[in-house]
């Protein structure tokens, strides 16, 4: 963050935690959320929550006023799609928790026990304006055996740099479709469908006789006792299930099912999506893509395109954008809302799509994703338009708490910079 260090001393002297006496930014330009912005506004932070935002309002006595003349400040973004806490180097066993492969457990495995505080991955996210991300199990994997056409159980984190990550566990299911799926049930689509229904059924069936089963009087079930259990808040309509589905046919699929079972799912991937819009609206089915996959590069994504956001809002799908990369370019999501934009995608909603959309999918919206009184205190200060890639953060407050922590890049930069002069 561009002269991070010596904004945030003109603004704070104490520790990265909630201020007890508030923070006014005034003279700012505050893109609200839901098409919202306060120009001239004067934003107050207190006691972790935004206190107040009003256009040109004084701020309240005592509280620590900064100067925002030229600045523009929106919610913290919001990462739907992501590994951060999970995976430090991918290509690493012992530093990539992203893929369990129990032969015993599927969507029993739950990402909120792996996830790991110190990972350098969170600094450069939070760098990039990210202070909320869901982090999921990353795709469907078989190698120990047993059927993973799901892979497990989310978790949403904050990256506060006081510790502690775990915002919410067990917020969603995770299911592979496509051709993803056909390879660990079975090889093909025609088989991968029929285990999942199976699955279902027994999981329904156990909730209907767990006396039965602990007794040892059901038949034998697809799924371990951990899954059965794990499974249950999707069936309810607890916690949605997010599905990996790319094309239009997997897509129509995963609408059936949820139809059948009445499933709330969120579709993840969904280069086709924009095929099957209406239908998306209709069930009331959001999307998490990254608008600038556009290129032809299996045959489930023959159809993908760079207007797909635009498209699927104009029929009343929730859009939510995701960056280039599940643990390290998180921050990239901002650029991808950008080109959105240029492809059509209506601005106000092109920032929805990486703040208040991913929240609201997950069920976090009361808390994070726009700036409103009673809100959690998640805001970030751009130099600029946040679409723009010059734009910098200047600075980052989760749950009031101002960031000074620097990523590790950061920290690389300034070590060395001296050999550079």
């Amino acid at each position: 963050m561009r002269n991070k260090m010596l904004w945030l001393t003109a603004l704070l002297a104490s520790p990265a935690s909630a201020q007890s006496v508030p923070v006014a930014f005034v003279h700012a330009r505050v893109l609200a959320g839901e098409g919202r912005v306060v120009e001239d506004a004067t934003l107050v932070l207190r006691d972790g929550l935004i206190a107040e935002l009003a256009p040109a309002a004084a701020p309240p006595a005592g509280a620590r006023v900064v100067d925002a003349t030229g600045k523009t400040i929106t919610a913290g973004l919001v990462a739907a799609d992501t590994t951060l806490g999970l995976v430090e180097v991918s290509s690493v066993s012992g530093t990539n928790d992203a893929h369990p492969s129990s032969a015993d457990l599927s969507v029993g495995a739950d990402v909120q026990f792996a996830l790991n505080p110190d990972s350098t991955a969170l600094g450069v996210a939070r760098a990039g304006g990210v202070t909320s991300a869901i982090t999921l199990p990353d795709g469907a994997r078989g190698e120990a055996g047993g059927h993973h056409l799901m892979s497990g159980l989310a978790a949403a984190i904050t990256l506060g740099d006081g510790g502690a990550i775990l915002r919410r566990g067990r917020i969603a299911a995770v299911l592979e479709l496509g051709e993803a799926g056909a390879k660990v049930g079975g090889g093909s689509r025609a088989s991968d469908l029929v285990l999942l229904r199976e699955a279902l059924d027994d999981a329904r069936l156990y909730a209907r006789n767990r006396r039965a089963y602990e007794s040892g009087n059901l038949r034998a079930l697809s799924l371990s006792h951990a899954d059965l259990e794990a499974i249950q808040p999707v069936l309810t309509g607890q916690v949605p299930l997010v599905v990996g589905a790319h094309s239009r046919a997997d897509i129509l699929q995963a609408l059936d099912l949820a139809g059948e079972f009445k499933l709330r799912i969120i579709i993840r991937g969904g280069e086709e999506a924009w095929r099957v819009a209406d239908r998306l609206a209709r069930a009331r089915v959001g999307v998490i893509l990254n608008p600038t996959d556009n290129l032809p590069k299996s045959f489930e994504v023959l159809g993908a395109r760079s207007d797909s956001a635009a498209i699927l809002r104009k029929a009343g799908v929730a859009v939510a954008i995701i960056g280039n990369d599940s643990t390290h370019r998180v921050g990239e999501m901002r650029f991808n809302a950008g080109m959105a934009v240029a492809r059509g995608l209506n601005y106000a909603d092109a920032l929805d799509a990486i703040t208040l959309t991913p929240a609201r999918l997950f069920g976090l919206d009361a808390q994070i994703g726009s700036i409103a009184r009673g809100k959690q205190a998640d805001i970030v200060v751009w130099d600029g338009d946040p679409f723009e890639p010059l734009t910098q953060a200047t600075q980052v407050f989760i749950r009031g708490a101002a960031i000074t922590a620097e990523s590790r890049p950061e920290a690389l930069a300034r070590q060395y910079a001296k050999y550079h002069q």
